[in-house]
């Protein structure tokens, strides 16, 4: 639980000095690599896990041997970091000197200092605020789905055991890595279009557009839940959400002032999170085992549209604000 705390940090870190590392203009490439090289140096390290598993005996051997691999790796890490000078990355020297005074209620307070402030700009208060509702949404689909591959398909016809309670847990299992990976590949998709599309229309139609996918998404499993509808839902979803994401981070990037930039970005991956639990809250609340509610269905997909209708942000400072006189 620790290492994945500071985790967080890194994270917000991460998108806070990401303009600092590339140009404007490539904030948007930049966003949709990130998610691409976390995946890949994941499926990286898992696929040193297994070969670690055959070569070695099992046992304190095989191990000792992986923990110290992953220390030799955070290792490695540690001397990369090291390498940058403490005010590459950012806040200006006379912001880091403030952050250095501060107590916990002085975050606390600074944090709010940076929601007014994030407010008054509006293009990323209004980022935060659409990316907490659309994780908030997706969330509950995500744990709908769970229970829907276990205990609706999870039946020895595909359909569902009794009543669309209950079902085969190895089928059920099956059923859900398909979603999974539907989703993944929405994700490889959102990867590659967002750069392109976010180009000519700019951050803030594309996110429109994805929440126009999103509820479609939702009414195709609406009107029809079977296996494939939900692989295609789970699909446009995937590149709903994840388009959208790459847009929110672009947009607060580039429209955040520098002294605010890291405490925005410790709002959104409170926000993120916060938006996750909360639907897992609200569907053991509201969903039934089965996982199938049309009511619900029919709600998420209407919020989706209420917030495409709804998001109408100004154009982002990379739209209106030519390179130069940027730099």
């Amino acid at each position: 639980m620790l290492a994945l705390a500071l985790n967080r940090f890194l994270l917000a870190a991460l998108g806070a000095a990401l303009p600092r590392v590339v140009e404007s203009e490539q904030l948007l490439v930049a966003n949709s690599i990130l998610p691409t090289i976390g995946a890949a140096a994941t499926g990286i390290g898992a696929l040193v896990g297994v070969v670690l598993g055959l070569v070695l005996p099992e046992g304190n051997t095989r191990d000792a041997a992986t923990l110290a691999l992953a220390v030799v790796v955070f290792a490695s890490s540690v001397a990369v970091v090291l390498g940058f000078r403490r005010d590459a990355l950012g806040p200006d020297a006379g912001e880091a000197q403030a952050s250095a005074k501060l107590s916990v209620a002085g975050v606390l307070r600074e944090l709010g200092v940076a929601v007014s402030r994030l407010r008054e700009l509006r293009s990323p208060a209004r980022a935060l605020a659409v990316m907490a509702a659309m994780r908030l949404l997706y969330g509950m689909v995500f744990v709908a789905s769970i229970l829907v591959a276990r205990n609706y398909f999870g039946g020895a016809n595909g359909t569902g055991g009794a009543n669309g309670t209950g079902g085969d847990a190895a089928h059920g299992l099956g059923s859900f890595a398909q979603i999974i990976a539907a989703t993944a590949v929405g994700f490889a998709l959102a990867i590659v279009v967002t750069p392109l599309v976010a180009e000519r229309l700019g951050e803030h139609r594309w996110i429109q557009i994805c929440l126009v996918v999103c509820a479609a998404a939702m009414t195709l499993i609406t009107v029809h839940l079977v296996p494939i509808t939900m692989l295609i839902a789970a699909l446009l979803l995937g590149v709903g959400t994840q388009g959208a994401k790459i847009a929110f981070d672009t947009i607060i990037q580039q429209d955040t002032p520098d002294d605010f930039r890291g405490r925005a970005f410790v709002l959104y991956d409170l926000l993120f999170n916060t938006a996750f639990m909360l639907a897992g809250l609200l569907c053991a609340i509201f969903l039934p085992v089965s996982g199938v509610s049309t009511a619900m269905f029919v709600v998420i997909g209407v919020c989706f549209v209420v917030l495409t209708a709804a998001y109408g942000g100004r154009r982002s400072l990379r739209e209106i604000v030519p390179a130069g006189v940027r730099s």
